[in-house]
């Protein structure tokens, strides 16, 4: 498997979902474990680096993280 190398520097996963642990296992299991790429967060960290990274997107709004790229 991939692990994802932001999992540790992750708003969404370290503190974002703290109340929500079994949602945040189930999506870190899909997406930082298993495919980093296809992650929302992770396409506009690559993009733009961590600073650009909305705090609220979530791992699966790939049309926002899109959109946010496409804007610049």
């Amino acid at each position: 498997m991939v692990q994802c190398e932001y999992t540790t520097i992750c708003a969404f996963f370290n503190g974002g979902m703290a109340d929500r642990p079994a949602i945040a296992n189930v999506m870190k299991k899909r997406y930082c474990a298993r495919n980093p790429p296809a992650c929302a967060r992770y396409m506009v960290l690559k993009t733009f680096g961590k600073d650009r990274v909305p705090v609220d997107l979530v791992p699966n709004d790939v049309d926002l993280a899109k959109n946010i790229i496409a804007e610049g």
